[in-house]
């Protein structure tokens, strides 16, 4: 495993965990000002760390792609 691989996954883990969590507890109180702040604060946070561990993975897969294509035309 890279460890590009490992950090993308962690921070896409942790996404989806923060949205959970802000979810929960947005779900349990009736004060709109918490809700929205929970919202924003986890929703919002939680889906740019999933969004940042994609984009690692796409540039990791892209990175591993060109190297793996430029070994096979060396073999050539």
């Amino acid at each position: 495993m890279r460890l590009t691989v490992i950090v993308a996954s962690l921070l896409i883990v942790g996404g989806f965990a923060a949205m959970v969590v802000a979810w929960y507890h947005a779900g349990n109180t009736d004060q709109l000002w918490i809700q929205n702040q929970e919202i924003v604060s986890g929703g919002l946070g939680g889906l740019g760390l999933i969004v940042l561990g994609s984009m690692l993975l796409v540039r990791d897969a892209l990175l591993q792609g060109r190297a793996f294509v430029s070994r096979q035309d060396d073999d050539h």
